[in-house]
């Protein structure tokens, strides 16, 4: 399956998307995404949530702790890591418009756009979760994704959902890779195209 490069945000949807943000939190550590290298990374958020320092976090998952397990022990839901990513992203969006990087205008079009992707994911993600192709195909309407998911791939992106969910992350990576899909950019968590 050819995937061109408007498919690469959907393309988050199908494998860091649809699965819990512990799961993703998981893969982050996994793929070298708690560097701390930009602001809003996960390790900061994380550290935030856990009131410990990045550099804490990062050692514990060096010595061989899993970031999802951390964090649930702690009490901290995989709703609790999303909001923190919500308020961590609207933080610097107001910073970006007090320095004069962007306007209003522009983060106001934005986010208009954020939130009918994010419509888009939860629905996705929905239908995955619950094995609901055609409800997949009605939430890929209007997206990269329109069209270039059949049922056979579905099913495989479901299995692959079920094994993150499992703790299976290098399995689920290949079955996405399978379908097309790399692993994710250290530096934007994107899917690259094969």
């Amino acid at each position: 399956m050819k995937i061109d490069k408007k498919s690469i945000a959907v393309g988050m949807l199908a494998l860091g998307l649809v699965t819990t943000a512990g799961a993703g939190v998981t893969s982050a550590a996994e793929n070298g995404g708690f560097g701390g290298e930009r602001k809003g990374g996960h390790a900061e958020v994380a550290a935030q949530l856990l009131g410990v320092t990045v550099d804490d976090f990062k050692n514990r998952i060096q010595n061989g702790e899993n970031p999802r397990d951390i964090l649930e022990a702690a009490g901290i839901s995989k709703e609790d890591v999303r909001a923190a990513h919500d308020v961590r992203k609207q933080e610097r969006i107001a910073q970006a418009i007090a320095d004069g990087r962007i306007t209003q205008e522009e983060a106001d079009e934005r986010a208009a756009k954020q939130a009918e992707r994010k419509a888009h994911r939860e629905e996705a993600r929905n239908a995955i979760e619950s094995n609901d192709y055609n409800a997949w195909v009605t939430a890929s309407v209007g997206t990269p994704m329109e069209g270039k998911v059949d049922a056979a791939g579905f099913a495989k992106m479901v299995e692959a959902h079920n094994l993150r969910e499992a703790g299976d992350h290098e399995e689920a990576r290949e079955i996405m890779k399978g379908l097309g899909f790399e692993k994710p950019h250290k530096k934007h968590g994107a899917f690259k195209e094969k």
